[in-house]
């Protein structure tokens, strides 16, 4: 068992909540994602923070890093509160300080963050101490993915030394190392790492597949799962959902023949901007939406969405699981 307090052991998926949902076949009826994911794609936004400012081994810190403690706190708001608490003090990628880091640390970093009660700085001090304790037995972290003529490191190889980790070894569902492989794919050196990524499944994923009835509920248990959001789920079962999303992604890749960490990306990019939790913007009148207006002029799979199309509306309103575990 992980030793780290304040980042959960893992815990077996629960078998039980698995069997209560149940997931569409790809293709269906009326299935039109091989037309569909790749104009997505064409428009789909590039990453608005990089970096490769820093030098190789420092960008692949800071990734790390973002991978690690990336639950429950905007995205782009964390890559760029890294990259500015970087810029000013380079010297804190170094694992022997990463090891000691406090909290006071990780609050001057993301204390502007609109959602207080999401800080959690302790709670990440604590998962960024352990990447450093971790990283500390490298001479430079790229030796995780690099061989010593810079050829990346066997997929098995390079998931084994993530898996030693406690930041990433405590996910049961590998979401946070998963999503970490994809976006290395960003620095020249480890192109094409990305296909060493499975299905990195968050909560957005998990909002907009049970809407889109992709993944729906088979019980009367699976529908209570899903109707009360307000109640706190289980490291367990969260896991068991998150796992057929992650059999969803894989289907959906094999049919379009678009990889695995596109289709995450595509996927994972309306989630929040389209289908947001409180309501989705099915006819794209947010700002968050506008890189889709080019091309679309309403959310490109409406014609597929079970909430959309099948007087299923109720779905609209449905919310991911309520979970506060450091895997999400």
């Amino acid at each position: 068992m992980n030793e780290v307090s304040g980042i959960v052991p893992y815990s077996l998926v629960s078998l039980n909540v698995k069997e209560n949902f149940g997931v569409y076949d790809i293709p269906f009826l009326g299935c039109d994602f091989t037309t569909v994911y790749p104009i997505v794609v064409s428009v789909i936004p590039k990453e608005s923070t990089l970096f490769s400012y820093f030098g190789t081994d420092a960008a692949i810190m800071c990734e790390i890093i973002c991978s690690a403690i990336c639950h429950q706190i905007n995205w782009d708001f964390l890559r760029a509160s890294v990259y500015a608490y970087t810029k000013k003090n380079p010297e804190w990628l170094k694992p022997y300080n990463l090891a000691v880091i406090g909290s006071k640390q990780l609050d001057d970093m993301l204390g502007t963050y609109h959602k207080k009660d999401n800080i959690k700085a302790a709670e990440r001090a604590e998962i960024v101490c352990a990447v450093g304790k971790w990283a500390d037995q490298y001479r430079e972290i790229r030796e995780v993915f690099l061989d010593g003529q810079n050829v990346l490191r066997p997929q098995k190889q390079v998931r084994d030394s993530l898996q030693k980790c406690a930041a990433f070894s405590s996910d049961p569902e590998g979401k946070k190392m998963n999503l970490l492989l994809q976006k290395l794919n960003v620095i020249p050196e480890l192109n094409g790492i990305d296909c060493y990524s499975r299905p990195a499944i968050d909560y957005h994923l998990l909002r907009l597949y049970l809407r889109r009835g992709l993944l729906y509920a088979r019980t009367k248990y699976a529908v209570e799962y899903i109707s009360n959001p307000g109640i706190e789920r289980k490291e367990s079962t969260v896991a068991a959902v998150r796992e057929l999303c992650s059999e969803l992604l894989r289907q959906i890749s094999l049919f379009t023949g678009l990889s695995i960490s596109t289709i995450n990306l595509i996927e994972w990019h309306v989630a929040r901007s389209v289908c947001q939790r409180e309501l989705p913007d099915c006819d794209l009148k947010g700002d968050e939406a506008l890189w889709l207006k080019p091309i679309f002029n309403e959310c490109p799979f409406r014609h597929t969405c079970m909430a959309c199309n099948y007087s299923n509306e109720n779905l609209k309103f449905v919310k991911e699981p309520s979970y506060r575990g450091t895997s999400y």
